[in-house]
């Protein structure tokens, strides 16, 4: 799904209510970010066939195009109805695709992809934080790669040097974040279930080794 910011326009633009603006829509717009949150319009979902419908400018195929042209192309559509018009386009989504975070936070379950990256911070933000009465800090999982032999990196969220790492280590794609209860324990038992043919022998990285 893409959203769609015509600057001056909220109307018809498809930034949902509260969405953050991406640092080039802060960029055209300056401080004044208000008017991204007086719309509730929805995103703007890509058709099975690589088309959208947009008012104004009608179906337009954007399978294959970049951001750049697909803004270009949406620009000079609505240059017949608006003058000057300026236009920033968003991923909001791309079709199925999501990390995980399971464990002990808040809130678990699937989260997203976008256009902007995702660390790892930000998603344990999103699912609600670690839960304080159960979790272990020091002990956060980052499971990643094949289901047979997946990389394993350990976050200590209480050593300030890991926290800065994680901001310069952006999410993938089917990337799981694992808050653990009881140090190796309980993710011996998560990882058994979920990766059958996983050892203790494997090797568990620091994020630092990535």
């Amino acid at each position: 799904t893409l959203n769609i910011i015509v600057w001056g326009h909220p109307e018809i633009s498809t930034v949902a209510t509260g969405a953050s603006p991406t640092t080039a829509a802060v960029a055209a717009l300056g401080n004044n970010t208000g008017m991204l949150s007086s719309t509730s319009n929805p995103a703007v979902s890509v058709q099975i066939d690589g088309t959208i419908f947009y008012p104004y400018v009608g179906h337009l195929k954007v399978a294959g195009l970049t951001i750049n042209e697909i803004q270009n192309a949406i620009t000079n559509r609505l240059a017949v109805y608006i003058r000057h018009p300026q236009i920033t386009v968003q991923i909001a989504q791309f079709q199925n695709r999501h990390i995980y975070v399971l464990g002990e936070v808040m809130q678990t379950g699937a989260q997203p992809i976008t256009d902007r990256p995702l660390t790892l911070m930000e998603a344990l933000s999103k699912a609600g934080g670690i839960n304080t009465n159960s979790a272990d800090p020091t002990h956060i999982y980052l499971v990643r790669g094949s289901y047979l032999k997946p990389d394993i990196f350990l976050l200590n969220a209480q050593s300030p040097q890991t926290l800065l790492i994680t901001e310069r280590f952006p999410l993938q794609e089917n990337d799981i974040v694992y808050v653990s209860s009881a140090t190796l324990n309980s993710f011996n038992k998560f990882m058994q279930t979920v990766f059958p043919t996983f050892t203790t022998y494997w090797t568990i990285k620091g994020l630092s080794q990535s």
